[in-house]
């Protein structure tokens, strides 16, 4: 009986909380996004493929060129290497925050668009670049911690 008037005290103290709790029981998946969390590996970018980024003090990283957001104090960053096959619309998406940045023969590119995940998605941002064959840089600034998960796909 104590545990229902509690609850109840809960709903009235705190309305949306057992909402949002109900929302979150299941995964929400975006439209592109389905390999997100699933079998991610380590280290390296590959189109498709879920991969777990391990980031390092975003101030003693030597970015080229330095990114538009200067990185602040006790914040992570890191600097991938993304190879393109195909030209097109490439879509990033990231567990956590932190400032995404594309940058090809020492240019940053423009993004094309940048939106939040879906609640429960386990998706904080997607950004996305017109991308054409060749090397590409991701570079991360501004994250909250020393590792992010992240997923580049095809936009469409």
């Amino acid at each position: 009986m104590k545990a229902l008037v509690l609850a109840a005290m809960l709903l009235v103290a705190a309305p949306g909380f057992a909402e949002t709790q109900v929302q979150c029981i299941r995964a929400e998946t975006i439209a592109g996004f389905e390999a997100w969390g699933k079998g991610e590996a380590a280290g390296a970018l590959t189109i498709g493929k879920p991969v777990a980024l391990t980031l390092t003090d975003a101030i003693a990283i030597k970015y080229e060129p330095a990114p538009a957001r200067a990185p602040e104090m006790g914040s992570y960053g890191g600097v991938f290497p993304l190879d393109v096959a195909k030209t097109g619309t490439y879509s990033i998406a990231l567990s956590g925050k932190a400032w995404i940045e594309v940058v090809r023969d020492g240019a940053q590119l423009k993004a094309t668009a940048h939106r939040e995940g879906t609640q429960c998605s386990g998706i904080r941002k997607i950004v996305s670049f017109d991308l054409k064959p060749g090397r590409y840089w991701l570079q991360l600034t501004e994250a909250n911690g020393p590792a992010i998960s992240a997923l580049i796909v095809p936009a469409g």
